[in-house]
């Protein structure tokens, strides 16, 4: 079964690094090849071969069929048959074999984990930041940071994949488009819009996630990166950057995840799905410290991350559509080692 895709990727996974300002800034395409050597490299080898065979990541690839299909629920479609579903998600883990998009470590940039750029001349790449590679590479391996930083690097490369497989199917954006949507100013960006061509804004439309790709906490805007992890994992990954100090912040819904989890993305995982049954899904504990009126449609978001990234000020948007639980300001190192 093939989905046509108004994109056909030439890329073959390589991994490059650059400069926010170089890439992103003045849309030059990578030319500097991370050397062969480079742990990242086996790290995103070993996920992408994690990724094309059938076990443990079949939920990320299910993810990626929805923003291809633009079906939420495609899997649960009395159309659908196991025989349709065996037949896209070997069509996707192709795409993924074949022509894997090239993978760019970008310093200069630390408020993000990663992005995808729509652009003509960008499009057949992912980035992950440079600051997560380094805080990887110094983590002392087999630590709750190392198996923490591991889960963040291929979650984030899943959450980039599924930007990358929307855009093979509905496009880059125009240049007019692009550089609107890049102004960070709200209103000056709404605005900016506004007054582009209908055209244009008609091509917008039809090139924005769709709605039906919500995260949770935000009904109004469809998100691929944001749906697949919610879709594959339950919810979002953070990690924490900051000092933390233990505190937890009763009004959110989110959990700290305990090295058990964490050990799901060991390289040797997927090879001990078939024995395990193991899964990339977080099951939040049994009890919950959220008062009921909490109860609310939505996923409920895994978390290492620490009070600095989410201020104790009272109740924000995220609140009206997470499930129970709570979210611990809690800095990974500080989380005990599970018996």
């Amino acid at each position: 079964m093939v989905i046509n895709l108004l994109l056909k990727p030439s890329s073959k996974g390589d991994v490059f690094e650059s400069s926010y300002d170089d890439f992103e800034v003045q849309a030059k395409a990578p030319e500097n090849r991370l050397p062969s050597s480079h742990p990242f490299q086996t790290l995103w080898k070993a996920h992408l071969t994690s990724l094309t065979r059938p076990g443990l990541y079949d939920p990320v690839i299910d993810a990626f069929i929805c923003l291809l299909k633009g079906r939420p629920n495609w899997r649960s479609s009395t159309r659908t048959s196991t025989e349709d579903i065996i037949s896209l998600r070997a069509y996707v883990r192709e795409i993924l074999r074949d022509n894997a998009p090239g993978v760019v470590i970008i310093s200069g940039d630390e408020r993000v984990y990663g992005f995808h750029s729509r652009r003509q001349v960008l499009w057949q790449f992912v980035c992950v930041s440079q600051r997560l590679v380094d805080r990887w590479m110094v983590a002392e391996e087999g630590s709750l940071s190392h198996l923490g930083l591991t889960a963040l690097l291929k979650t984030t490369l899943d959450h980039e994949l599924g930007h990358w497989f929307f855009t093979l199917k509905t496009g880059f954006f125009s240049p007019e488009i692009y550089s609107a949507l890049q102004i960070k100013d709200v209103d000056l960006r709404r605005t900016t819009l506004s007054k582009l061509p209908s055209t244009l804004r008609e091509e917008m439309l039809l090139k924005n996630t769709s709605k039906k790709m919500v995260a949770p906490w935000n009904p109004d805007e469809g998100h691929s990166g944001n749906f697949v992890e919610v879709y594959s994992r339950g919810g979002i990954m953070e990690f924490a950057y900051g000092s933390g100090e233990g505190t937890m912040h009763w009004e959110r819904a989110s959990y700290c995840l305990p090295a058990s989890y964490l050990k799901v993305y060991e390289e040797d995982s997927a090879a001990a799905y078939l024995t395990n049954k193991l899964s990339l899904r977080y099951t939040p504990p049994a009890e919950s410290h959220a008062s009921k009126d909490k109860t609310v449609v939505g996923g409920f978001f895994p978390t290492t991350s620490d009070q600095d990234d989410f201020p104790s000020s009272g109740p924000t948007e995220y609140d009206r559509e997470v499930c129970i639980g709570y979210r611990g300001g809690f800095n990974i190192e500080d989380i005990k080692e599970e018996n």
